[in-house]
């Protein structure tokens, strides 16, 4: 029978292949529980009264006195003679030679040796390092050693020196430097290393991991520190430890030991090296042993380390149990015996991972056999590998970098034993907890600092020892980061994914799709992670959750709302505990959750109890009478009130008291209220101090007060300079100047000792260290600023710790910015000064590295409300003090902050740097950064940009054609797709990253609605006779499923899990199809739904002109033009209301209604959005019955999934924004063209309209704003606008066909209007070509060789040849002479013309189509030469031979076709084979270089042809297959092909990994430079013939996201001195860079 051996809370993952251990019928042993009794915990905080180490050999108090009888001496004579034996240092015990895989090292405890520690009875037989272990099959290949150091504390001398510290040094050296038997290098670190500590030795080996961490000389053997076993560890310290130096110190022969004294409580020394090894220990493997049996000391025994003591409670630690004392813990009898067979399994495990090397934080499952049993089983490697893999993968989408470990061990410290058991007993939290029966939600509520947190921790810790499944997050004040529902929800999963393997897999996969929840609102990550069913098996039990703090969130009611559905509904059985203050809000709020769930509320009155043990236990170490301390313990808890700081702060009065009188005096004037307290508390901080320490603890108290987040001790010293010199011990300081007011945790981070004393010190004015907030942010705000403005800072940041003070000023000066009193003269200075300097640009460089671009978000809010501040302020000042210059400056660096991280944010993700010398240069000429960086560091920048007229930010971030055959009629969005339903049945996938569409979706009939399923993963299309479910990132048909007859779908929609699929038709019958049942057709629940019996006046129900369902199809609203808007429900079918229209403010007429065109649903509020006949935008509660409108003229409309806007739309192209609480509008966009559909993307960033054929892309301010902030609200303050933002965007005719003059600079454009543009970048000229007369799309051009000639065919069939000529008049103004040489119209079959070439002359035009081709003479303007191909399915690309101007080059799958000008006659063949494509790259061509006729087949994508280019250095022809994934260079020299015969060519084939990284081709370059866009949108380049290595390829520079469509890089060309031509909204960008350069 297998046993779990880990901790239980971690359950076994069943894709892993081991066998889990059986389900515990009870794990929180509530059942039958009739007292308080606590079960065993795994922490325990430093101040603590625990005991420690081996005292076997201490004799007992009682017996000091008794004589010696000398069995001391004689046991310290026989150690001296035994040292050979028993050896200091490290020593090799046992080696396997060559064999060797791994090194154990095992350190003994406090009065231990390095190998009488490991032998029972001190029987050298028994040394079961070196007698049993090497013969175990799993453990032989270890090498084996064991250090010995001298802690032997009965020895005589002075008192001691020597410290856990120096002991860790010792230990270090002899890793480093030590010597074998042999005198040879231990060689320590070369392999895995496992240390097997017992006692102190797990401290001392603890501190040489944290020393050589650090340590240039030991980190390569530190580094090697695979797992750590530790055998009754005192973590925490222990009380005994102070007994046991005051035995000493009264011994005539010994004396107090320094090492001992370190391990008393609060000993400074365990709380560093505790703190720093929470940071490093998640990259090692942690196993505790703890004892389970007293130890004799003397004629009684105790319990020297409970189990809170030795385990240290990280999340992946395994811990165990052992039958034995402290004493016994590390020896054994046999190799039968329990204990030792525990270990040994472990050891087995742990040294077959080490020689998996399987290297990493995340955990492994190891589970042991029942004692006695001879086998292990550990996890198969490539599992581990896995499960490594996904938990990334959900770290990457969650964004949760912090786990909420160290904020329990905070308040876990804090808890003292026999406390909060309680909580076991009181049937509330019995009846929460109980699996049999339903899930609840339990409110725990009481005063503040009564103890809510700590007994949070308990809870905790108590299910967790269970082996329940328990997830937890805590709210704290003073951590702005930590005020969020957001976080706790991201929190909250990523804890629940190491716990639940389903869920885990879930969440890789939605990272697979790319899916981010990092900027996601409340409600979107409660649906996506906790609503959405998923596949996979649930856990074995509930999920138990513990908040704490809840009155501490920014918006407890948006977590609390959330909860308004049965639990029982979600994904995962949850069950939730919140502790908060009570508050009449609060009370409200959960009453209101009752009605759907089980909702308890407990009073927490029982800690009164837990304050009398806690200051019984105080008081004990007070000097004292029995009857004395039993006054004192009384006295507290009259007054205390279940206030346990307060009990805190007035027992440390008490103990600092040297008489009874003094403490008689305290009890007497200390008052019960808190702020009575605080203010004797800053009174006695300020009537003794000195005026420079009055002043430094009021800077402390100013800035952990009104910090963002609570600030670490080192951030704080860096925030105090240069005002306070360099502290020595800051943390002491700090102690000294601020008292019990401020707090250092374990993290070293700096807070107030409760939220309360802050609210003490901003609400008292009058008292000396109070503290007003509005001018302690100008303070902070002002030191934030300032330290940014360091020339010096740029050439640092890359060495900047995380943590440092400089990465909060640059995340928080808007923040305090934005709550200082007003905008004053030295605040403005300070901005203008700030973003007129180079500093600007060093921030965003900084918020980028460390990841916090969204602090440009706050930035701008901040800047903005500045501005109207001072505006506001200037009012009453004279005209002549009105700083517009300045104020100018920071409104148009507000919009540039926000347009940087729209437009260049995942830019400045990926490479930080280009904000200097790439980014102003992309940036229109009025934003500040062109202004600034741009146009005056143009000799500095890497890239130049020009041709672009616009001068201002647009919101436009892409306009995709979807094809001049078809209309646009639908647009939806989910997941990695936005689908575009066209007029001819197909639907266009947009990939929302590239801006590509990467599918069409062809349904082969006309449809009339299509719906994504929850992911996206599939899709729905309801055709005139079929209705078709799509796979789509496959493209392939899933399902085909007839239609109903003479029925037409008005909506559709995925349900149930995205296992059905609800339909309305216009027949107003509700149809669904379980796609698990597909044969079984359409079904109808009830065809009585939707059939309105009753009668209105002039009211007729005609067909439905519009239906929606809500979120999770439980309602549908359904609109006519002639009868009222009607909601019914379909889980239990019943008509729910009937839109009434308001008539006046004040009431709506009952008799009144009006027709409605489009309806939709608020995803969570139950309102119901649509648009009234006559264009009102309104929305209706159909259980209220409560509307409200607003006049918007639109005619389409749709609500944002987080629910905070809607927009509509109108028929002259104008789209609007509005805001849905208030109804009020937000933001217009005025643009050409009446609007089809509108659709919001997944998260709520950009807007997508169809217009016509395009599909446009918009990602106005305010959604910019909103989603790279939290709660939809920043901490800046709720996002409103009192006026709507109006952007009018403009329209050009997009750019169809460029071309440019072979080895030139001018370049000719054609639009879709028929207009052709020449232009001239060096001079800068525009001519105008010529216009279509029809304003036929200009879809090829081409020049001749000169440069002298160009040609041009509109895409009805007419071809057009120019001729110009450069021209100077007299006044030396600049023209171009164009004549006409030819004008026709050519009728090619077989998909028209597919080509365009002038021969080197310009005497011939060739005109290719897919079975044909012509040769025009030009000067005869007839046909002179025609030819018909005899394979018309091939395809060709066509290219004037670069060698021979009398041929022309048709490039086809395999084969080159040499060709004559005259005559078109075949003169010569080359022929080359290429590799054969593997399926998985044919499968993953389309995701981003589709088809220009819909998916193609793998066949057909193996046998294609894309493009052929002539290298812009002459020398190469570049020929591209099967979509891009095979790319070939041909020599120019080699294609000299001898006539008649088929000539075998050897072209140079691209390797797989520069492939992989190309997304467009552009050209080679002088030197063999191959030019490319990667996958990034890098312009790269790479060397021909430079092998295959990736990491050889250079990037340039970026194209911005907004720049790159399929329209736009189909067209790119790229001239011969590395300028780069790039269509952009209907113009053509000049890019200049070093790419012509000789680098």
């Amino acid at each position: 029978m297998w046993r779990k051996f880990r901790n239980k809370s971690q359950q076994a993952d069943p894709a892993l292949n081991v066998v889990p251990p059986p389900a515990l019928p009870d794990p929180l042993n509530l059942r039958g529980r009739s007292g308080p009794e606590a079960p065993e915990n795994i922490h325990r905080s430093p101040t603590q009264k625990s005991a420690i180490s081996t005292f076997a050999h201490l004799p007992y108090p009682n017996a000091i006195l008794q004589p010696n009888n000398g069995a001391d001496a004689e046991r310290s004579r026989s150690r001296s003679r035994d040292r050979r034996l028993d050896p200091l240092g490290l020593n090799v015990v046992h080696d396997p030679g060559p064999a060797r895989a791994v090194d154990i090292i095992f350190v003994h405890g406090l009065g231990g040796t390095s190998r009488q520690t490991w032998s029972k009875n001190r029987n050298p037989d028994l040394f079961w390092p070196q007698a049993w272990l090497p013969s175990e099959p799993e453990t032989a290949c270890a090498r084996i050693l064991s250090f010995g150091y001298n802690v032997n504390f009965k020895s005589i001398g002075p008192k001691s020196l020597s410290g856990v510290t120096d002991f860790a040094k010792d230990l270090l050296f002899e890793m480093r430097f030590g010597k074998d038997n042999k005198s040879e290098d231990l060689n320590i670190g070369k392999i895995p290393l496992v240390f097997v500590v017992h006692s102190m030795g797990g401290l001392v080996a603890k501190k040489a991991y944290i020393l050589g961490k650090d340590d240039n000389e030991y980190r390569s053997v530190l580094s090697s520190v695979s797992a750590m076993v530790f055998l009754a560890t005192p973590h925490r310290g222990t009380g005994l430890a102070e007994i046991l130096n005051r035995i000493l110190s009264v011994s005539i022969a010994l004396s107090p030991k320094q090492y001992i004294t370190e391990l008393n409580k609060n000993s400074p020394a365990l709380e560093e090296i505790n703190e720093q090894f929470r940071h490093i220990a998640p990259k090692i493997q942690i196993v505790s042993f703890y004892e389970t049996l007293e130890t004799p000391l003397g004629i009684m025994k105790l319990m020297v380390l409970d189990k809170d003591s030795s385990v240290l409670g990280y999340p992946d630690e395994i811990s165990k149990q052992l039958y034995a004392d402290h004493h016994d813990v590390c020896k054994y009898s046999s190799p039968q015996d329990p204990n030792y067979i525990s270990v040994r399994n472990i050891l087995a495990a742990l040294v077959a991972r080490c020689r998996g090397m399987l290297f990493c934080w995340y955990p492994f499952a190891v589970y042991e056999l029942e004692a006695g049993a001879d086998m292990y089983a550990i996890v198969p490697d490539p599992a581990v590998s896995k499960q490594t893999e996904e938990f990334k993968k959900v770290d990457v989408l969650l964004a949760v970098y912090e786990r909420p470990d160290n904020d329990c061990s905070f308040f876990r410290d804090r808890w003292m034993p026999d406390t909060c058991d309680w909580i076991l007993s009181d049937p509330s939290f019995q009846a929460w907890a109980d699996q049999s029966k339903p899930a609840s939600i339990l409110w725990l509520h009481a005063l503040p600092a009564s103890g809510k947190s700590v007994l949070c921790s308990y809870i905790i810790n108590h299910l967790k020892e269970s082996g329940a499944l328990c997830q937890y997050f805590f709210f704290r004040f003073g951590d702005q980061a930590k005020r969020s529902p957001t976080e706790l929800l991201r929190s909250i999963a990523s804890q629940i994914a190491r716990d639940v393997p389903s869920f885990r897999r879930r969440l890789s996969e939605l990272s697979d799709d790319g899916l981010r929840l990092d900027k996601a609102d409340a409600r979107s990550l409660w649906k996506a992670l906790f609503v959405t069913k998923f596949p996979g098996a649930p856990p074995p039990g509930p999920l138990y959750w513990v908040v704490d703090a809840l009155d501490e969130s920014d918006h407890p009611s948006v977590l609390l709302d959330l909860l308004s559905i049965e639990l029982s509904s979600l994904c995962l059985p949850i069950r939730i505990i919140f502790t908060s203050r009570h508050s009449q809000k609060l009370s409200l709020t959960f009453e209101r959750l009752a009605v759907h769930n089980t909702v308890r509320s407990l009073a927490l009155d029982a800690n009164h109890s837990d304050i009398s043990i806690y200051i019984e236990k105080e008081v004990d170490y007070m000097v004292g009478t029995a009857e004395f301390k039993r006054d004192v313990i009384t006295r507290i808890l009259e007054r205390a009130n279940r206030n346990f700081l307060w009990v805190h702060l007035t027992l440390q009065e008490i103990c600092q008291c040297h008489s009874s009188e003094e403490v008689d005096r305290i009890l007497r004037d200390v008052p019960p209220e808190m702020e009575v307290i605080y203010e004797r508390m800053q009174k006695s901080i300020t009537q003794n101090a000195k005026p420079s320490d009055r002043e430094l603890a009021r800077n402390i108290l100013m800035w952990t007060t009104c910090a963002r987040r609570s600030l670490y001790l080192h951030e704080l010293a860096e925030a105090l300079r240069p005002d306070f010199p360099v502290f020595l011990d800051f943390r002491r300081t700090i102690g000294y100047t601020c008292g019990e007011l401020i707090v250092v945790d374990a993290k070293n981070r700096v807070t107030m000792v409760h939220q309360t004393a802050r609210d003490y010190l901003i609400n008292a004015p009058d008292v000396p260290l109070s503290i007003h907030p509005p001018q302690a942010h100008t303070v902070l705000f002002r030191r934030s600023i300032s330290v940014l403005m360091d020339r010096s800072l740029r050439s640092i940041l890359r060495q900047i710790d995380i943590k440092s003070f400089l990465l909060y000023a640059a995340t928080s000066w808007a923040y305090h910015l934005n709550l200082t009193l007003n905008a004053s003269d030295e605040s403005l200075d300070l901005l203008t000064a700030f973003f007129r300097g180079p500093f600007v640009l060093t921030w965003i460089n900084l918020l980028a590295i460390a990841e916090q671009l969204k602090a440009l978000v706050y930035a701008s809010q901040a800047l903005e409300t500045f501005t109207k501040r001072r505006r506001k302020e200037d009012m009453a000042k004279s005209p002549l003090l009105h700083r517009l210059r300045d104020l100018e400056t920071l409104d148009l660096w507000a919009l540039d902050l926000l347009k940087l991280i729209g437009k260049f944010g995942s830019n400045l993700a990926s490479n930080p740097e280009s904000i200097y010398k790439i980014i102003p240069q992309f940036c229109p000429y009025d934003s500040m950064m062109y202004q600034q960086f741009g146009q005056k560091s143009i000799s500095r920048s890497v890239v130049v940009v020009t041709g672009i007229s616009s001068t201002s930010w647009d919101d436009s971030l892409a306009k995709i054609s979807i094809g001049n055959d078809s209309q646009g009629l639908s647009v939806s969005a989910a997941g990695r797709y936005i689908g575009i339903l066209t007029t001819t049945g197909t639907i266009c996938l947009i990939d929302p990253l590239t801006l590509q569409i990467t599918r069409r979706i062809r349904h082969n009939e006309i449809v009339s609605t299509m719906a994504f399923s929850s992911d996206g993963d599939l899709l729905v299309s309801y055709g005139f006779h079929t209705c078709k479910v799509w796979h789509t990132s496959s493209g392939k048909q899933l399902h085909r499923i007839p239609n109903p007859v003479g029925s037409r779908a008005l909506e559709i929609k995925f349900t149930d899990n995205d296992s059905t699929i609800l339909m309305c038709s216009d027949d107003k019958l509700i149809r669904r199809v379980a796609l698990e049942r597909i044969h079984d057709g359409w079904q109808t629940p009830d065809p009585a739904i939707l059939r309105e019996e009753s009668t209105l006046e002039g009211a007729y129900t005609n067909t439905p002109c519009w239906i929606a369902f809500n979120t999770d199809a439980s309602y549908i609203a359904v609109a006519y033009r002639g009868f009222p808007l009607s909601v019914w429900g379909l889980d239990k079918p019943r008509l729910i209301g009937r839109c009434k229209r308001m008539t006046d403010r004040r009431r709506i007429n009952r008799n009144a209604w009006t027709g409605v065109d489009r309806v939709t649903w608020h995803p969570y509020s139950g309102d119901v959005l649509g648009l009234y006949n006559d264009g009102c935008a309104f929305k209706w509660h159909p259980f209220e019955d409560e509307s409200q409108e607003v006049m918007a003229g639109a005619s389409e409309i749709v609500c944002s999934p987080d629910g905070v806007f809607f927009a509509t739309s109108d028929a002259n192209g104008v789209v609007k924004l509005w805001n849905f609480q208030h109804f009020s509008l937000v933001y217009q966009l005025s643009y050409e063209n009446p609007v089809t559909d509108l659709a919001f993307s997944p998260d709520c960033r950009q807007l997508y309209d169809i217009r016509g054929s395009f599909c446009n892309i918009w990602e106005p301010n305010v959604l910019i704003r909103i989603s790279e902030t939290d709660e939809r609200a920043s901490e800046l303050g709720s996002i409103t606008h009192t006026s709507a933002s109006e952007v009018e965007a403009k329209l050009l005719s997009p750019i169809i066909s460029l071309a440019a003059v072979p080895n030139g600079n001018l370049y000719c454009a054609g639009n879709d209007e028929g207009f052709v543009q020449l232009f001239d970048p060096t001079k800068g000229y525009t001519t105008e070509l010529w216009r279509s007369a029809t304003m036929m799309t200009i879809d090829q051009l081409v020049f001749d060789q000169s440069g002298q000639r160009i040609a041009a065919t509109e895409i009805g069939g007419k071809v057009v040849v120019k001729s110009i000529k450069a021209m100077t008049s007299n006044t030396q103004s600049f023209k171009w002479e164009v004549t006409t040489v030819l004008d026709t119209r050519v009728n090619l079959e077989s998909g028209g013309i597919q080509g365009l070439l002038l021969d080197a002359h310009s005497k011939f035009l060739f005109l290719p189509s897919q079975t044909s081709a012509q040769v025009w003479s030009l000067a005869e303007k007839e046909i002179c030469a025609s030819t018909i191909f005899k394979n018309p399915r091939t395809i060709r690309k066509w290219i004037n031979h670069p060698l021979d101007p009398s041929s022309i080059l048709a490039f086809e799958y395999g084969s080159i076709v040499m060709y004559r000008w005259q005559n078109l006659t075949e003169v010569a063949t080359g022929s080359f084979d290429l590799p054969e494509l593997q399926p998985a790259s044919v499968d993953g061509i389309a995701s981003w270089r589709p088809s220009a006729q819909g998916l193609m087949s793998p066949s057909e994508i193996e046998c294609s042809i894309d493009r052929v280019l002539l290298s812009q250095c002459g020398t190469y022809i570049l020929a591209e297959f099967a979509l891009g994934k095979q790319v070939c260079v041909f020599k120019t020299a080699a294609l000299s092909l001898p006539e008649g015969i088929r000539t075998a060519l050897d072209p140079t084939f691209l390797p797989a990994t520069i492939i992989s990284q190309v997304k467009l081709t552009l050209g080679i370059l002088p030197k063999d430079h191959f030019v490319f866009l990667n996958m990034d949108n890098w312009v790269c380049t790479w060397r021909l013939g430079s092998g295959d290595d990736a990491h050889k390829i250079r990037q340039h520079y970026f194209l911005p996201r907004d720049w790159v469509n399929a329209d736009c890089l189909r067209l790119c060309l790229l001239l011969a001195d590395g300028t780069l031509l790039c269509p952009k909204d209907g113009e053509v960008a000049v890019i200049r860079s070093d790419l012509g350069s000789d680098w």
